[in-house]
């Protein structure tokens, strides 16, 4: 999905550096992105978990988190999220650099892409209790944040069609393919299997299917 909005954003008029091409070594996986810094207060040298993309040449930072869908928790609030220790990183990029962080919250099901910069986007104030209690993640309301101009389609159709032009970073038709077969395999039914387990009264707030991902 990194390569599909850098893509986009090349479209826009927005050049990016890619983090992701920086990623440490971990036996068969990457790791994020990181880079390391001086703490003076504990006298170590520490890593940092860059954002993915990097805006040429403002430095401000993207960072994008793909999700299934969005889950209904106990108190029947449609959410997203991610790591707790990544906010925290992300945090101190800014402070480091003095450049600001960007959100995107990109749904398969939903169709969406959603987000903010970490001082326009406020996370959940109090925890909200998935069906496992994780006090490691960081909780947004989903329907509260700011949507992007264009749908997730729109911007996968822009992808795709740039993209083959930029080789290997760019967005291919095997990217899209992964995409499209993730939704339909995977997202789709763990989205209506998480819909019959939260009963009727969620099921009347989903809102209707959205227009499928093109090829």
């Amino acid at each position: 999905m990194e390569r599909a909005v850098r893509t986009f954003l090349a479209v826009q008029g927005v050049p990016t550096i890619p983090c992701n091409e920086f990623s440490g070594r971990n036996d068969n996986h990457q790791q994020a992105p990181t880079t390391y810094l001086f703490n003076e207060k504990s006298g170590r040298v520490e890593r940092l978990v860059l954002p993915d993309l990097i805006r040429f040449p403002s430095f401000h930072a993207v960072e994008i988190k793909c999700q299934g869908y969005s889950p209904f928790m106990r108190r029947k609030i449609q959410t997203t999220g991610f790591l707790r220790r990544h906010y925290e990183h992300y945090l101190n990029y800014e402070r480091q650099t003095q450049r600001t962080v960007e959100l995107l919250f990109v749904h398969l099901v939903e169709d969406k892409v959603k987000g903010g910069t970490l001082d326009q986007i406020e996370p959940c104030r109090t925890p909200l209790a998935n069906p496992i209690v994780n006090n490691e993640t960081i909780y947004y309301e989903f329907n509260l944040l700011p949507e992007w101009p264009v749908s997730l389609s729109e911007l996968l159709a822009v992808a795709l069609k740039f993209g083959k032009t930029l080789g290997r970073e760019g967005y291919s038709a095997d990217d899209h393919k992964a995409v499209v077969e993730y939704r339909e395999t995977v997202a789709k039914p763990n989205h209506e299997k998480h819909l019959v387990e939260w009963g009727p009264r969620v099921i009347q707030r989903v809102p209707p299917p959205q227009t499928e991902i093109p090829f």
